[in-house]
Order: structure tokens, then sequence, then C-alpha cells
């Protein structure tokens, strides 16, 4: 008879087991690996302490500053222990906080961390047997150190099923030893859909893999409509997902049904190219996000404006994919998002960092203010509209993860 975990008092499925211990005390192969996740959270650094001065424009996304980006002239930020512990103008910086390790940035702009809402760096399209070398540790490391150093200080890494949950554990597993490779968050995401010979949720087969593979994923994306799931297969897989229920994104093409996104509370959606009225006031209420991508949209009119009018947050995802689709600027993706959406560049940036951070439910990340994460980039130009003038150059002139010099930048 199999033994039972002493933690969750599971019996052992098909393919996981119970490691047997002392006094008839056992664990199950999925707390052991939420057990090694805590302790790694546990151990590590828990950010730095550090004063930036001579910002000559902060962008904060707090619009208790007078306006809805957050702007200060002549800024400064201090944190301490990783997280933001004062912000304002330079000149009002309290005494207390001057013997900081400073960082001087000389007059130029910045803004909180970037947040890439949709990367495929560990590996995307493909079915059963596609190949791809995003799927070797070594190639997902070396492009996600590419977007580290392009500004994004937080990634959603996406890892489409193929089938086979043995390489979806693995692909999952990669994506998420990045964030403790490089000085980066990493939120990683599971994508199920019927293209990939993921199985039906009516299928005792889905339950099993669910369980099997999510506990290596941050959140759950699932496809829908056009080459997806129906609606009643996503409720049904939504019904399966346990502790995942609350990380959920909706792909849909052409769109998402309205009566769907009311059930499923998704977090954000993507891929829609109709955008339905009532879909979009059901997400709306629920506080979802859409995720658009820029870089395979600058030849299309983005609605960035018309979403935001109706007061749907919208976030901006490179889709990196090595050997496919390698921009990997976050500061070009929102000279991208300004010029196919219409906006201004503040507004892009808004997207590229606050709209983010919602995107993947995170309310500590894409602001700058008392307790918010000190994830900052700094960027070598004095005013955010320069940023169109020259998209194609490195702007990022110093990152700042946790209060910690990330050496990716142009500073040094």
């Amino acid at each position: 008879m199999s033994a039972r975990c002493s933690f969750c008092s599971r019996l052992p499925g098909p393919g996981s087991y119970v490691v047997a211990g002392p006094k008839g005390v056992g664990i199950c192969d999925e707390c052991a690996a939420t057990a090694h996740t805590v302790a790694q959270e546990a151990l590590r650094p828990h950010g730095m302490d550090r004063l930036v001065t001579g910002i000559g424009r902060l962008m904060t996304n707090d619009p208790s500053w007078g306006n809805f980006f957050g702007i200060i002239e002549d800024a400064a930020v201090a944190i301490r222990k990783g997280k933001v512990a004062w912000v304002g103008a330079e000149k009002e910086l309290p005494p207390q906080l001057e013997g900081l390790p400073r960082l001087d940035c000389g007059g130029r702009v910045a803004v909180p961390g970037f947040v890439d809402s949709y990367s495929q760096v560990a590996g995307g399209t493909g079915g059963p047997g596609a190949s791809n070398g995003a799927t070797e540790p070594e190639t997902a490391a070396e492009w996600a150190g590419r977007l580290l150093a392009g500004g994004a200080t937080c990634l959603s890494v996406s890892v489409k099923s193929r089938g086979d949950p043995q390489e979806d554990r693995q692909r999952l597993s990669v994506a998420a030893m990045l964030g403790e490779q490089l000085p980066v968050k990493v939120v990683t995401s599971w994508t199920v859909g019927p293209e990939a010979g993921f199985p039906s949720p009516y299928d005792p087969a889905a339950r099993s893999i669910l369980r099997e593979v999510s506990q290596y994923a941050s959140g759950l994306s699932v496809t829908v409509g056009s080459g997806g799931f129906s609606s009643a297969d996503v409720r049904k897989l939504c019904a399966s997902m346990g502790s995942l229920r609350k990380r959920v994104r909706l792909h849909g093409r052409p769109g998402i049904p309205s009566d769907l996104v009311r059930s499923v509370r998704p977090l954000a959606v993507q891929d829609m190219t109709e955008l339905d009225e009532s879909t979009l006031e059901a997400l709306r209420l629920q506080g979802g996000a859409v995720v658009v991508l820029p870089v395979a949209s600058l030849r299309t009119r983005l609605p960035i404006r018309s979403l935001m009018e109706l007061g749907i947050p919208v976030a901006l995802g490179s889709d990196c994919l090595p050997g496919e689709r390698s921009v990997t600027s976050m500061p070009f993706m929102a000279w991208a998002a300004s010029e196919a959406g219409e906006v201004p560049i503040e507004t892009a940036l808004w997207c590229a960092t606050f709209g983010g951070a919602q995107a993947l439910g995170d309310t500590t990340r894409g602001w700058l203010g008392r307790g918010a994460i000190g994830d900052l980039v700094i960027m070598d130009v004095a005013h955010f509209y320069e940023l169109a003038y020259h998209p194609d150059l490195p702007m990022v002139w110093e990152l700042i993860r946790e209060g910690d010099l990330t050496a990716v930048g142009q500073s040094g």
C-alpha cells in the first residue's frame, strides 16, 4: 500500500511518489517542490540599500503627485532592504537618508523596472516533437539576460505545452531557474490548448497532467476560440486548476466571450483581434488587463488609447523567442507601442511598467512609492520624448534591481 503524504494527506497518483522518512513521516514530490521553492526564497538576499539622486524626470505611476504618470522633476529615490523607503523632490530628501550608497543619475530620466508581460525565452511554439534551441538552459539564460539588459526587471515566461508532461516540466523548470541565475523576477506561465495535443478537460488524463505539471508554473494560460478550447472546455479546465485558478490568462482569436470573462475572471487576455464591447465591459469590471505585442504589431494599429479610456490597463510583451523574434529592448517596445497605439511615449512607458504588473496581478511592481519593490531603470536621455529619436540605440544607462546595481547598463 502506498504511503500517504504527511503534509497534504494525499496518496501518490500516477507518475508521483512519496518519500518515506523516520517515524512514519512522508512527503510527496509536489510538497517537496513547494518546500524547495519556499526555502530558496527565504535564502535569497532581501535587497540592498541605495539612494538614487540627480533624476531629471522620474515617472512613479503614482497619481497622487498631481498627474496620471506621477512625474516628479529633479527627484530622488531612497531604497532600504530592496524596497522604496522614500521618493520625492531631491531638495526635500530627509537628512537621515543621506548616508545611503549613492547613485547620481546626472539629470537622466527614470521609470520603475520594466515588466515584460509575455516572452518565450524558455521555448515556445510547436506541437509534440517540435525542437527549439530555447529549451536549452544556456540559450534561455542568454536571452533572458538580453531582456534584463534591455530594462526588464520582471519577466513573464510562457512555456507552451507540447503534449508531453515530462518535457513541459523540464521547460518550466528551466524558466523558473532564470530567476535564480539572473537578477530578474521570473513569473512562469504554462500555456495549454488542443493544438499542442493537450487532452480534453473532460478526459481524466487532463486532471492528472494538470496536477503533475502545474506545480512548476506560476500561472496558466488557456487558448480559446479558433484552434483553442471552447468556453465550456475552459470552465471545466479552470475547475481542475487548484491554486492556479487565480492566475489565469486567456488567449483568444478572434475574441473571447463576455460570459467566459465573467466566470473565469482572468488576470489578463491576449491575442484578441476583435474587441467586443460586452467583453471589454466584463474585463473592466473584473479588473483584467489586455496584453499587446507591439513589435509584432508595428504595421497594424493597437487599441491602446481606446482601452485605457475605458479604464482597462494595457501591458506590453516582447514575444521574444530565440531564433525567431529577437527584440529585447523594453524602451524600443515602448516606442513601438507609442507608434502602433498612437499614444504619447509616457502612456507606452506606463503600459510597460504599471500595466505589466497589473497583468501579472502584482501590486508591488510597476510604480515607485513607499513599500514598492526598489526596481528602477535609468535611461540615457533627459526627456521621455527623446526615446522616439533613437529607438534603435541602447537606452538603459543603469538598471537597479531591489536596490542593487545590476551592471547591465551603460553607466560603468
